[in-house]
């Protein structure tokens, strides 16, 4: 989960810095795509931190939390138009979202079926499958955040934008 969240950290600090002298339009379409993003990233987050923290009285909420922002997100960033007749970064920045909702579909809620496990039944595999399922969390997500960053940087090179890259300190 560490990696996951240094990525989004990154995705994050990449889009919501990102300036440059003759590109305003460039780098507004880029900062709404990422907004959208950013909002789900806060969702998950807030789930992460129920499943690691042992509150299975909140898994329901912040799963459905994570559910209608990913659609409202997807709602979002549908509606935003296209710059300068290229769809790359919108298309990149959807399919963020449509992995999300995949993950969600599948490993979210099988992690948390297992996290609702009353402790006196909870076991070590237990344990080990929400490892797992963590890990290919992070392998699908990774992958596409890695893919949309690649598209951001080409469409802040192709822009003449830059996009400053910096850890943000976890808290």
């Amino acid at each position: 989960m560490k990696k996951i969240i240094f990525f989004i950290s990154l995705f994050i600090v990449a889009g919501l810095i990102s300036c440059g002298p003759y590109s305003d339009d460039a780098v507004k379409y880029n900062d709404e795509l990422v907004e959208q993003q950013t909002k789900v990233f806060e969702k998950e987050s807030i789930l992460i931190d129920a499943i690691n923290k042992n509150m299975p009285e909140k898994l329901d909420t912040a799963l459905n939390s994570l559910v209608d922002q990913v659609k409202e997100s997807t709602e979002a960033t549908e509606k935003i138009k296209e710059f300068e007749g290229g769809t790359e970064l919108k298309d990149a920045a959807l399919k963020v979202l449509s992995t999300y909702k995949g993950v969600i579909q599948k490993e979210y809620i099988e992690m948390i079926k297992i996290a609702k496990t009353p402790d006196s039944l909870y076991t070590q595999e237990d344990d080990n499958k929400i490892i797992d399922i963590s890990k290919k969390i992070d392998d699908k997500l990774n992958q596409i955040i890695e893919s949309f960053i690649k598209k951001q940087k080409e469409f802040s090179n192709k822009n003449k934008f830059e996009l400053p890259l910096k850890e943000i300190e976890k808290k």
